[in-house]
């Protein structure tokens, strides 16, 4: 990764595999993430890119992927927590919402990533300030009615925070499935942030996570096609 003079992101290269990677370039308005492109390396090629626009308060409201024609809109409380994301087509089909809910006012561990002022990624990747503790995810059926598909609830999730206030782990189980989700983060240059009972992995919470770990297993050196069949099996995981 590379950095500007505010020691923001400018420049970083994303890997699917060892040998299949891509070159992003960040664009900033001041110190607002507008634009994300993904290129094949070494090219001028852009095989994805991402639009973000903020409202008056400097939140995140809409996230733009025009390649694929999506955009997600994102919602929040009155105390300024991501509270909903919702991800539709250019049809302005719903894909899939997501509702978030907050037991407490924990730091959002994506956060402490220096020089990224937004999530990255996805057109529906997008964190708050928080952590959030429930999650529900759900689409509409033919007669419009809300079918869930994944949720946590914040009464029964477990969250360890350790110094500034980052979480160190968190339980959470699936009403669903009833598959419980243990996810540890340890953090680089922030003393105190430990918790000695649990395994560790470094930010990225992809322990029990079936997005991330579809992310870790897909290889392919077609890089357009390998975008295109990802999203694909994204979204049909979100389903």
């Amino acid at each position: 990764m590379s950095y500007g003079s505010r020691n923001e992101i400018r420049n970083a290269r994303f890997f699917y595999a060892t040998d299949v990677f891509y070159d992003i370039v960040f664009e900033y308005d001041k110190n607002k993430l507008v634009t994300e492109t993904w290129y094949i390396p070494g090219t001028n090629t852009a095989v994805d890119g991402y639009i973000n626009s903020y409202n008056a308060q400097g939140q995140l409201v809409k996230r733009d992927e025009p390649l694929f024609e999506l955009y997600c809109l994102f919602t929040y409380d009155v105390a300024r927590n991501l509270s909903k994301i919702e991800l539709f087509d250019y049809a302005g089909n719903l894909w899939y919402g997501l509702d978030l809910e907050y037991s407490r006012p924990i730091k959002n561990p994506f956060r402490s990533v220096t020089g990224l002022p937004e999530s990255i990624f996805f057109t529906d990747a997008m964190e708050g300030p928080n952590r959030f503790t429930g999650l529900k995810q759900y689409f509409l059926d033919d007669q419009g009615n809300q079918v869930i598909v994944f949720q946590w609830k914040s009464v029964e999730t477990e969250i360890t925070t350790g110094a500034q206030n980052y979480p160190v782990y968190q339980n959470s189980r699936d009403v669903v499935s009833g598959v419980w989700t243990d996810q540890t983060w340890t953090y680089e240059n922030c003393s105190g942030n430990a918790d000695s009972a649990h395994n560790k992995q470094a930010l990225s919470p992809s322990k029990g996570n079936p997005f991330m770990e579809l992310l870790h297993a897909k290889k392919s050196s077609h890089y357009k096609q390998d975008i295109t069949d990802f999203r694909k099996a994204f979204l049909a995981r979100s389903h």
